[in-house]
């Protein structure tokens, strides 16, 4: 059972989401201990398969200023990687509201190698990423990952011609949405799921490719690139945190997975009858409501 705890104090906002997503908080009625719980975070979820958090630091493994090994959080040790120094993307260069954020450069061909994630039912990403510029130069700049089979096609993120993003994030075919929101090159989250059901994306919560009837999940069988897609197209820009569930995700997991990326990261203001629009998720079950 969900437990609402209202704290009339001003400025409480502020406090709950500025701390570290790490720190606990006491709870207390009437002087009395009622117990201790923190901030929710991705792997409070057993369907967690991917995290990789570039404002926790000390996940980062560096080369100088190159990214050898971007830790995965969730413990299943999908680490991203990249051996190649001249590969390696940077760290420790740009920040996304003030907090560390990956730095992929197209024209050094920067990208990471991650483990397969093997199969699965269902699959969905929350992915925080901001271009360098609204539009790519060229096809060479316009890419982002490859998370599919090969008839998934490349991810453009997005195609210079029609500024649509062509994606196939797990699944055998290649979509193109019809995106019509501010510049790429301001920060956002962007959310796909994929399903025997359906497939559908969104940017900010704004629904760019409502669910379509029909669709095979697949994550392929080779590595998977961030950064890089199936062909030669590289990203342009930081990438901050990326959140991979498996199996169904219920209403509530993705909102708590959207309240915690878009408030820890500054995207936007959660919308009206949003479920977290006035409360922190907290761990078990908790939520904080901000007065």
């Amino acid at each position: 059972m969900k437990t609402h705890i209202s704290f009339f104090l001003i400025g409480l906002q502020a406090v709950a989401l500025q701390t570290s997503m790490a720190q606990n908080v006491t709870i207390a009625i009437d002087g009395k201990l009622v117990g201790i719980t923190r901030p929710w975070t991705p792997v409070d979820s057993e369907q967690c398969e991917l995290w990789l958090d570039a404002a926790d630091e000390s996940t980062i493994v560096p080369n100088g200023s190159g990214v050898e090994m971007w830790q995965d959080k969730s413990g299943n040790g999908n680490h991203a990687t990249q051996s190649n120094p001249a590969n390696q993307p940077l760290t420790g260069v740009h920040s996304m509201a003030g907090r560390n954020a990956i730095d992929f450069d197209a024209a050094e061909n920067h990208y990471l190698n991650i483990p397969n994630l093997g199969a699965a039912t269902s699959v969905s990403v929350f992915l925080v990423v901001k271009r360098n510029s609204d539009l790519p130069d060229g096809d060479h700049d316009s890419g982002l990952w490859h998370f599919g089979d090969t008839g998934s096609g490349e991810t453009r993120y997005p195609y210079r011609m029609d500024r649509q993003i062509y994606d196939g994030f797990a699944s055998t075919e290649q979509r193109v949405t019809a995106y019509s929101h501010p510049s790429f090159a301001w920060p956002k989250m962007y959310h796909v799921d994929s399903t025997p059901d359906y497939w559908t994306s969104d940017v900010n919560l704004n629904v760019v490719f409502p669910p379509s009837a029909g669709n095979t999940v697949s994550l392929g069988s080779g590595m998977h690139t961030l950064g890089k897609s199936q062909g030669e197209q590289y990203f342009e820009g930081q990438i901050a945190e990326c959140v991979i569930y498996k199996g169904d995700v219920s209403a509530d997991l993705q909102a708590r997975t959207e309240a915690y990326l878009i408030r820890k990261w500054g995207l936007m203001f959660l919308p009206v009858g949003h479920p977290y629009e006035f409360s922190v998720p907290m761990r078990d079950g908790v939520s904080i409501v901000m007065l």
